[in-house]
Protein backbone atom coordinates (compact mmCIF):
# COMPACT_ATOMS: atom_id res chain seq x y z
CA UNK A 1 0.00 0.00 0.00
CA UNK A 2 1.36 3.60 -0.91
CA UNK A 3 -0.20 5.43 2.16
CA UNK A 4 -2.95 4.13 4.55
CA UNK A 5 -4.11 6.69 7.69
CA UNK A 6 -6.11 6.04 10.44
CA UNK A 7 -8.17 8.10 12.43
CA UNK A 8 -5.70 11.09 11.81
CA UNK A 9 -6.44 14.71 13.12
CA UNK A 10 -5.11 17.98 12.42
CA UNK A 11 -5.49 20.62 15.60
CA UNK A 12 -3.44 23.86 15.49
CA UNK A 13 -2.80 26.46 18.08
CA UNK A 14 -4.07 30.60 16.81
CA UNK A 15 -3.29 33.65 19.00
CA UNK A 16 -4.98 33.30 22.66
CA UNK A 17 -4.00 29.60 22.52
CA UNK A 18 -7.41 28.56 21.00
CA UNK A 19 -7.38 26.03 19.41
CA UNK A 20 -8.95 24.99 15.93
CA UNK A 21 -9.66 21.59 14.44
CA UNK A 22 -8.27 21.46 10.52
CA UNK A 23 -8.99 17.82 10.19
CA UNK A 24 -10.51 15.40 12.22
CA UNK A 25 -10.49 11.51 11.92
CA UNK A 26 -9.47 10.95 8.58
CA UNK A 27 -9.06 7.45 7.40
CA UNK A 28 -7.92 6.46 3.60
CA UNK A 29 -6.02 4.25 1.84
CA UNK A 30 -4.08 4.09 -1.25
CA UNK A 31 -2.76 1.37 -3.60
CA UNK A 32 0.12 1.40 -6.00
CA UNK A 33 -2.45 2.93 -9.80
CA UNK A 34 -5.44 4.71 -7.57
CA UNK A 35 -6.08 7.98 -8.64
CA UNK A 36 -7.83 9.77 -5.95
CA UNK A 37 -9.62 12.70 -6.07
CA UNK A 38 -10.30 14.57 -2.73
CA UNK A 39 -13.57 17.48 -3.50
CA UNK A 40 -14.18 19.99 -1.42
CA UNK A 41 -14.83 23.33 -1.24
CA UNK A 42 -12.21 26.06 -0.48
CA UNK A 43 -11.01 26.14 3.34
CA UNK A 44 -12.06 22.11 3.91
CA UNK A 45 -8.73 21.27 4.99
CA UNK A 46 -7.83 19.46 1.47
CA UNK A 47 -4.15 21.36 1.58
CA UNK A 48 -3.50 20.59 4.98
CA UNK A 49 -4.60 16.80 4.37
CA UNK A 50 -2.08 16.71 1.34
CA UNK A 51 0.50 18.30 3.26
CA UNK A 52 0.09 15.53 5.51
CA UNK A 53 0.33 13.04 3.18
CA UNK A 54 3.16 14.27 1.08
CA UNK A 55 5.23 14.54 4.29
CA UNK A 56 5.30 18.15 4.92
CA UNK A 57 3.56 17.90 8.15
CA UNK A 58 2.60 15.92 10.55
CA UNK A 59 -0.81 14.84 12.23
CA UNK A 60 -1.72 15.88 15.46
CA UNK A 61 -3.02 12.57 16.29
CA UNK A 62 -3.63 9.07 14.94
CA UNK A 63 -1.56 6.73 12.44
CA UNK A 64 0.27 6.81 8.81
CA UNK A 65 2.39 4.61 7.31
CA UNK A 66 3.93 6.06 3.35
CA UNK A 67 4.85 3.31 1.05
CA UNK A 68 4.76 0.47 4.29
CA UNK A 69 6.63 2.53 6.75
CA UNK A 70 5.41 4.39 10.11
CA UNK A 71 5.56 8.22 9.50
CA UNK A 72 6.54 8.36 13.11
CA UNK A 73 9.96 6.34 12.26
CA UNK A 74 10.83 8.43 9.91
CA UNK A 75 13.82 10.78 10.27
CA UNK A 76 13.18 14.54 8.90
CA UNK A 77 16.22 13.50 6.36
CA UNK A 78 14.41 10.40 5.41
CA UNK A 79 11.47 12.44 4.81
CA UNK A 80 13.32 14.67 2.34
CA UNK A 81 14.77 11.39 1.11
CA UNK A 82 11.32 10.49 -0.28
CA UNK A 83 9.72 13.57 -1.17
CA UNK A 84 12.54 14.09 -3.52
CA UNK A 85 12.81 10.73 -5.03
CA UNK A 86 9.09 8.98 -4.56
CA UNK A 87 6.86 12.21 -4.26
CA UNK A 88 6.00 14.56 -7.20
CA UNK A 89 4.40 17.26 -6.10
CA UNK A 90 2.07 19.68 -8.56
CA UNK A 91 0.10 23.02 -7.14
CA UNK A 92 -2.63 25.53 -8.33
CA UNK A 93 0.47 27.56 -9.41
CA UNK A 94 3.87 26.35 -10.95
CA UNK A 95 6.26 27.88 -8.82
CA UNK A 96 8.90 27.64 -11.66
CA UNK A 97 12.19 29.26 -10.63
CA UNK A 98 12.39 32.47 -12.79
CA UNK A 99 15.98 32.74 -13.42
CA UNK A 100 16.24 29.49 -14.95
CA UNK A 101 15.02 27.54 -18.15
CA UNK A 102 12.50 25.00 -18.31
CA UNK A 103 15.28 22.59 -18.77
CA UNK A 104 16.70 23.75 -16.10
CA UNK A 105 13.93 24.16 -13.58
CA UNK A 106 13.89 20.12 -14.39
CA UNK A 107 17.58 19.28 -13.91
CA UNK A 108 17.93 21.17 -10.65
CA UNK A 109 14.51 19.21 -9.57
CA UNK A 110 16.25 15.91 -10.34
CA UNK A 111 19.45 17.24 -8.57
CA UNK A 112 18.18 16.89 -5.50
CA UNK A 113 17.40 13.46 -5.42
CA UNK A 114 19.66 10.01 -6.19
CA UNK A 115 18.31 9.65 -9.67
CA UNK A 116 19.56 11.41 -12.67
CA UNK A 117 17.77 11.64 -15.59
CA UNK A 118 19.65 11.62 -19.35
CA UNK A 119 19.22 14.30 -21.99
CA UNK A 120 17.13 11.37 -23.88
CA UNK A 121 14.37 11.28 -20.58
CA UNK A 122 14.52 15.33 -20.37
CA UNK A 123 13.55 15.65 -23.92
CA UNK A 124 10.79 12.70 -23.61
CA UNK A 125 8.69 14.21 -20.79
CA UNK A 126 9.07 17.69 -22.70
CA UNK A 127 7.75 15.67 -25.47
CA UNK A 128 5.12 14.08 -23.50
CA UNK A 129 3.90 17.67 -22.01
CA UNK A 130 3.97 19.31 -25.43
CA UNK A 131 6.57 21.74 -24.00
CA UNK A 132 9.80 20.62 -26.16
CA UNK A 133 10.33 23.70 -28.03
CA UNK A 134 9.83 25.27 -24.81
CA UNK A 135 13.23 23.56 -23.39
CA UNK A 136 15.49 26.88 -23.32
CA UNK A 137 12.52 29.23 -22.54
CA UNK A 138 12.34 30.76 -19.13
CA UNK A 139 9.01 30.62 -16.77
CA UNK A 140 7.74 34.53 -17.98
CA UNK A 141 7.81 33.48 -21.49
CA UNK A 142 5.47 30.78 -20.69
CA UNK A 143 1.77 30.72 -20.92
CA UNK A 144 -0.54 30.05 -18.01
CA UNK A 145 -1.22 26.53 -19.25
CA UNK A 146 2.14 25.99 -20.14
CA UNK A 147 4.38 27.14 -17.28
CA UNK A 148 1.94 24.36 -15.30
CA UNK A 149 2.38 21.65 -17.67
CA UNK A 150 6.33 22.49 -16.78
CA UNK A 151 5.36 21.90 -13.22
CA UNK A 152 3.98 18.38 -14.36
CA UNK A 153 7.26 17.44 -15.78
CA UNK A 154 8.89 18.69 -13.01
CA UNK A 155 6.76 16.61 -10.77
CA UNK A 156 7.36 13.35 -12.95
CA UNK A 157 11.61 14.07 -13.72
CA UNK A 158 12.70 11.59 -10.93
CA UNK A 159 9.62 9.31 -11.63
CA UNK A 160 8.05 9.06 -8.63
CA UNK A 161 5.44 5.98 -8.05
CA UNK A 162 3.37 8.73 -6.40
CA UNK A 163 2.07 12.30 -7.37
CA UNK A 164 0.19 14.62 -5.23
CA UNK A 165 -1.59 17.35 -6.74
CA UNK A 166 -3.31 20.39 -5.01
CA UNK A 167 -6.04 22.08 -7.19
CA UNK A 168 -3.81 21.96 -10.04
CA UNK A 169 -6.31 23.44 -12.35
CA UNK A 170 -7.86 25.65 -10.52
CA UNK A 171 -5.97 28.73 -12.81
CA UNK A 172 -6.30 27.18 -15.93
CA UNK A 173 -9.11 27.43 -18.18
CA UNK A 174 -11.27 24.58 -19.59
CA UNK A 175 -8.58 24.18 -22.39
CA UNK A 176 -5.95 23.34 -19.98
CA UNK A 177 -7.67 21.99 -17.62
CA UNK A 178 -8.62 19.44 -20.16
CA UNK A 179 -4.56 18.92 -21.41
CA UNK A 180 -3.16 18.96 -17.70
CA UNK A 181 -6.14 15.79 -16.18
CA UNK A 182 -5.32 13.65 -19.25
CA UNK A 183 -1.53 13.93 -19.02
CA UNK A 184 -2.01 13.12 -15.10
CA UNK A 185 -4.42 10.21 -16.56
CA UNK A 186 -2.32 9.39 -18.83
CA UNK A 187 1.09 8.98 -16.46
CA UNK A 188 -1.48 7.25 -14.06
CA UNK A 189 -3.01 4.07 -16.78
CA UNK A 190 0.32 4.11 -18.53
CA UNK A 191 2.66 4.14 -15.87
CA UNK A 192 1.06 3.13 -12.73
CA UNK A 193 1.58 6.13 -11.22
CA UNK A 194 -0.62 6.78 -8.07
CA UNK A 195 -2.52 9.95 -7.71
CA UNK A 196 -3.97 11.88 -5.23
CA UNK A 197 -5.55 14.93 -6.24
CA UNK A 198 -7.36 17.67 -4.12
CA UNK A 199 -10.03 20.28 -6.25
CA UNK A 200 -13.39 22.00 -5.45
CA UNK A 201 -13.85 21.14 -9.32
CA UNK A 202 -16.23 18.37 -10.20
CA UNK A 203 -14.87 18.21 -13.75
CA UNK A 204 -11.54 15.93 -12.63
CA UNK A 205 -14.47 13.17 -11.41
CA UNK A 206 -14.50 12.03 -15.15
CA UNK A 207 -10.66 11.22 -14.52
CA UNK A 208 -10.21 9.73 -11.19
CA UNK A 209 -11.06 6.14 -10.36
CA UNK A 210 -12.54 6.89 -6.99
CA UNK A 211 -13.28 9.97 -4.93
CA UNK A 212 -14.20 11.48 -1.57
CA UNK A 213 -15.69 14.85 0.00
CA UNK A 214 -14.04 16.64 2.19
CA UNK A 215 -15.88 19.20 4.50
CA UNK A 216 -15.09 21.33 7.79
CA UNK A 217 -11.82 19.07 8.19
CA UNK A 218 -13.88 15.69 7.60
CA UNK A 219 -14.35 13.32 4.86
CA UNK A 220 -17.47 11.92 3.56
CA UNK A 221 -16.88 8.99 1.34
CA UNK A 222 -18.93 8.72 -1.68
CA UNK A 223 -17.56 6.46 -4.38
Amino acid sequence: MIIKTLNISKIVVGPGKKSATILEDISIGLNKGDFLTILGPSGSGKTTLLQILGLMDTPSSGEMNIFDRDIKSLSLEEKAHLRANEIGFIFQKPFLINDLTLEENLRLANKLSKKEASNDIIDNILETVGLIDKKLSYPKMLSTGEAQRGSLARAIINQPVLIIADEPTASLDRENKLIVLDLLKKFNSEKSVSIILASHDSLVLEYCKSFLKLKDGKIHIDN
